[in-house]
């Protein structure tokens, strides 16, 4: 390339550098015009083109620099950065492979294939290429933080304490570090460890919400109430809940005459769990509103005093606003332990027994909680007439299911909502089931229920081996070891057999 534009791509470079890609791409496709095969205006359009989201035309762009320098191991990384972009992962995989291979000593490339392994599920590859990346740097934080992640995935938690740990060794000061090592002693039941470092995470950076709200978390499982409730405020701040002109109910102000909107922010099973204050919020005088998902409408009409059930997007009139899940902290105590929810009155079939073995594996703790049907199968040897409670199946459960003679899987395929799942509920003798809003509603109906809980539980749950605060008729299950539904399902079918 001449000296005039090398002129030109150094102003291009510049202009990049401001933030100024129109300017830059520009003068990068004019270079381009001039000569096709100038390596480093292709991977810098390419580049611009991707942030731009113009994907396309950045991958065109990195395969036409390909064709001329096929083994140019930046080019590969490159085009894997871009087919990610474009949710084409697996070809990702393919291209950070290849700038592997052609470098030895790459370690951006071998994070980026982890990286792509890991969202392809592929967590054993992703661990192997995160070790690989560190091998090659050292002291790669990204890498040691994403390494702990995927350990996380494969239970394998004390692995990745360590990993969090040497991020937090490798800088004393970072927060997220701080916070990433609370969470992975929490996952193990170091409750008490745990905060300490939410604590840090905290000072470190006193206006951030996350570490406050995870130790929030930590003192409710442990049961201490008074100051889990004061911090779990700060989940409002993360979950940039809708604002109204009308003001938040402090708790204190008189309610008669007024109207307030309870409003459901959260999963289906927190609105479950904290509906046993709506009976608290009647007797302050207040016409009651509850806004919350459609599946439960038609359970909390049922509620006495509840004047009015929105579905989030509807609007009505009222005068002060506050979300449910800050009603423990103003009214203390937890009502509703024996059941809040009046079950149907139809009469219970001996014998039956209703089951639900995954939750929504859009929640993003699902890997721990949700029971692989390929172990939770075992349950259906023992003697009993078994109704499925699973609306949604995972790939390869209609094989599974296909030769079990004694789960019916028809009944709650016509169920539209949680009141008619209450109904169903209620027909059972047992509910069995993993942490999802069933397990929430069969303790809100007073229903006998056996809850099956990963080894560190949701805070509902507490710490107690068989019972928990919130819910009388519950018994629970708990892991011995992080990841073993095997012994959990051991144990059940155990209880199961020992009730006759």
């Amino acid at each position: 390339m001449t000296e005039e534009w090398e002129l030109v791509f150094a102003q291009a470079v510049a202009f990049h550098g401001r933030g100024q890609l129109a300017e830059a791409g520009s003068l990068l496709a004019a270079i381009l015009e001039h000569n096709a095969g100038h390596l480093a205006s292709l991977q810098r359009l390419a580049a611009i083109r991707r942030f731009q989201g113009r994907l396309e035309e950045s991958r065109e762009l990195l395969a036409r620099a390909l064709e001329r320098f096929p083994d140019s191991a930046d080019l590969h990384n490159s085009l894997g950065n871009t087919l990610n972009a474009l949710e084409r992962t697996e070809e990702a995989v393919t291209a950070y492979r290849r700038a592997t291979e052609l470098r030895g000593d790459f370690p951006e490339a071998h994070l980026n294939l982890a990286n792509s392994l890991k969202a392809l599920g592929r967590y054993e590859e992703a661990v192997a290429a995160y070790r690989e990346a560190i091998t090659k740097r050292s002291g790669y934080a990204e890498a040691h933080t994403n390494l702990g992640v995927v350990l996380d995935r494969l239970h394998r938690l004390e692995e990745a304490l360590a990993s969090f740990s040497e991020v937090l060794r490798l800088d004393p000061r970072a927060r997220l570090a701080f916070n990433n090592v609370g969470l992975a002693l929490s996952a193990l039941n170091r409750h008490e460890e745990a905060l300490g470092f939410f604590e840090q995470a905290r000072a470190v950076e006193p206006e951030a919400l996350e570490p406050v709200f995870h130790e929030a978390i930590v003192r409710l499982a442990m049961g201490d109430f008074a100051r889990g409730w004061r911090d779990y405020e700060a989940r409002l701040g993360l979950r940039g809940t809708s604002e109204f002109a009308q003001p938040v109910w402090d708790g204190k102000a008189d309610l008669s005459g007024k109207t307030i909107l309870l409003r459901a922010e959260q999963g289906l099973g927190d609105t479950i769990l904290f509906a046993r204050y709506i009976p608290a919020v009647v007797k302050t005088g207040a016409r009651v509103v509850v806004e919350a998902q459609k599946p439960l409408v038609g359970l909390l009409r049922g509620m006495a005093g509840v004047a009015q059930v929105l579905m989030p997007g509807q609007t009505t009139e009222f005068d002060v606003h506050i979300a449910m899940g800050s009603l423990p902290g103003i009214f203390g105590t937890i009502p509703g332990r024996e059941g809040y929810f009046r079950a149907p009155a139809v009469a219970v079939e001996k014998g039956r027994v209703g089951v639900c073995w995954a939750g929504n594996p859009k929640f993003a703790l699902d890997y721990r909680r949700s029971i692989p049907l390929a172990i939770f199968q075992r349950l259906f040897g023992v003697s009993r007439r078994f109704v499925s409670l699973q609306k949604q199946w995972r790939a390869g459960d209609e094989e599974i299911l296909a030769g079990i003679g004694n789960l019916d899987l028809e009944r709650i395929r016509n169920v539209e909502d949680l009141a008619e799942t209450a109904a169903l509920l209620a027909r059972m003798e047992l509910v069995i089931t993993v942490d999802t809003a069933i397990a929430h509603l069969a303790g809100a109906l007073g229903r006998p229920v056996w809850v099956l809980l990963p080894f560190s539980s949701y805070w509902v749950w507490g710490r107690r081996a068989e019972d928990c605060d919130w819910y009388a008729s519950a018994r629970l299950f708990r892991q011995q070891k992080a990841g073993d539904w095997e012994g959990v399902c051991s144990r059940l079918a155990q209880g199961l057999e020992e009730i006759g």
